[in-house]
């Protein structure tokens, strides 16, 4: 008969599953990464060009600059059409969420446990989920990628040997016969014929244990409101260690009008007058802010089965193991996102000290359309912006006598909103409260 022990099972015997009074397995939201809103790019260079087009734009070039430093610079420029920049989204991000999945272990007690963990236990099974509330106004997108610790799988395979070895002989045996008596005859007894068959063979049963390296798939669901994952681990792989999860979110979107002015200085590095300047705006998809908290909180609710063994814990292999399942479940709330991941970063000219107003609130620099005569907010997309044009208001030179007239870039004019004053912005206006102006986060 072949053996009957195979390090191919997963377990010698199994008891009935159970409850987990003890809160052995914790899975928290170790850490986030929110990437920044990224502009839309619709600018095109050489190297966006098929190789026939790349040829022909190099030899363009060659001819025009034949300085070997301009020639270079031009290889790399970038052409856009200013009707091209018209709309970017903030309202998208990309995060990161690496959960930590860790057992509840006192090495110094664990002989004091009732039943007594060994090191041997481990988790076999989780399944968690993240529900964003929904009176949020935010929703789960697509995912990204999983990324987790596991990177082995245990494949065991079974070969059998078999082999016999055969003798055999007549029995025949050799020598004079024996004489024997019968009443007053005496006769001669031959040697008799015993033929024999010796065998001998052997059966032998060998297992290998194959590895091979792959990530441990997970499976996952996702819906507006919530995403869940489920893992679950192979021989002798414990589930505890982090699991990176890359997905994408969404906020309830409205439009904005953001604010760049070309032109502050020369080539030279010498600040324009106004009339060589120009103002552009362009449109921006942006959060919908009203009702988000500081902190977007969302629900975590997880299970899992913690696989207990308990015989045969000594050795590394399980399948000699008499095991018992205790079986978890938990409900905790996490951080999601904070205001600054969230809230695009905006600025406008306002006055010092008042950063934890809201914008409208504010003693601010605005714009009025000198045709339609609407009046918009100045937002600058980002802090270099803001502060090249604050620079600018501070350098420019004056035309003589211009010092009490508006301050008119392109075709907007530019006033101070006070409270529910709104004054024309001339340079002696400026020169009077610039002390009190500066740079600051549009959203507070």
């Amino acid at each position: 008969m072949l053996p009957s022990c195979t390090t191919v099972k997963r377990y010698k015997s199994i008891k009935n599953a159970r409850l987990d009074t003890n809160n052995l397995v914790s899975i928290d939201l170790f850490g986030t990464k929110v990437d920044a809103a990224k502009e839309d790019n619709n600018s095109k260079s050489l190297w966006d060009l098929q190789a026939e087009g790349q040829a022909e734009l190099i030899k363009a070039l060659d001819k025009r600059n034949s300085d070997e430093e301009k020639f270079a610079s031009a290889l790399n420029a970038k052409y856009l059409k200013e009707k091209e920049k018209l709309v970017t989204d903030y309202t998208s991000k990309d995060v990161r969420l690496i959960f930590s999945i860790s057992k509840k272990r006192d090495f110094m007690e664990l002989a004091k446990c009732r039943p007594k963990f060994t090191l041997a236990d481990r988790i076999e099974y989780v399944q968690f989920d993240i529900t964003i509330p929904a009176k949020i106004e935010l929703n789960f997108i697509r995912w990204n990628k999983f990324i987790t610790e596991y990177a082995t799988i245990d494949v065991a395979d079974m070969s059998f040997n078999q082999s016999l070895e055969v003798s055999a002989s007549t029995g025949i045996s050799s020598g004079v016969g024996s004489e024997k008596t019968v009443g007053n005859e005496k006769a001669t007894e031959s040697s008799t014929f015993s033929p024999s068959l010796n065998a001998k063979g052997t059966i032998s049963k060998t297992e290998a244990q194959k590895l091979r390296y792959r990530y441990v798939a997970l499976n996952g669901t996702i819906n507006d409101k919530k995403i869940s994952i489920e893992q679950e681990g192979m021989r002798e792989i414990d589930l505890n260690g982090n699991v990176i999860v890359d997905i994408n979110l969404k906020f309830k979107e409205i439009l904005e009008k953001l604010t760049t002015v070309e032109g502050c200085k020369t080539p030279e590095g010498v600040y324009n007058t106004p009339d060589k300047m120009k103002i552009v705006l362009f449109t921006a998809h942006v959060p919908y802010i009203i009702g988000l908290p500081d902190t977007i909180k969302a629900i975590l609710h997880y299970q899992y089965v913690y696989r207990h063994v308990k015989k045969g814990a000594k050795t590394y292999y399980e399948w000699d193991d008499k095991i018992e399942y205790l079986k978890g479940d938990s409900v905790k709330t996490i951080s999601l996102l904070k205001k600054k991941d969230y809230l695009p970063d905006f600025y406008n000219l306002a006055q010092i000290g008042q950063d934890s107003q809201s914008f409208d609130q504010r003693t601010r620099i605005m714009l009025t359309d000198t045709i339609s005569k609407d009046t918009l907010e100045m937002i600058f997309p980002s802090l270099s912006d803001a502060q090249e044009f604050w620079v600018w208001l501070n350098k420019y030179n004056l035309t003589p006598g211009d010092s009490n007239k508006p301050i008119v870039v392109g075709s907007y004019k530019l006033f101070l909103k006070n409270g529910g004053k709104e004054i024309d912005l001339t340079k002696q206006v400026f020169n009077s409260i610039k002390s009190n102006m500066t740079v600051l986060p549009y959203y507070r």
